[in-house]
């Protein structure tokens, strides 16, 4: 397991809410899955944009 540092200020709040090592992991997760679904929404757009240029990959517009 690796280590990482936190400021003094959110560890104390983090302390509040029960178990440290929960809850950052917890929030690791979060922003983990925050990021990858932000970035499945940018692949969309773009797949959106090139299919709006050259069709879809069927050769048909989706009808969705």
């Amino acid at each position: 397991m690796a280590s990482i540092a936190i400021r003094e200020i959110y560890l104390e709040t983090l302390h509040s809410l029960g178990d440290v090592s929960k809850e950052v992991e917890a929030a690791i997760r979060r922003h983990t899955v925050e990021r990858i679904s932000d970035k499945i929404a940018s692949l969309r757009a773009e797949d959106r944009r090139w299919e709006e240029k050259y069709g879809s990959a069927s050769g048909e517009q989706d009808k969705a």
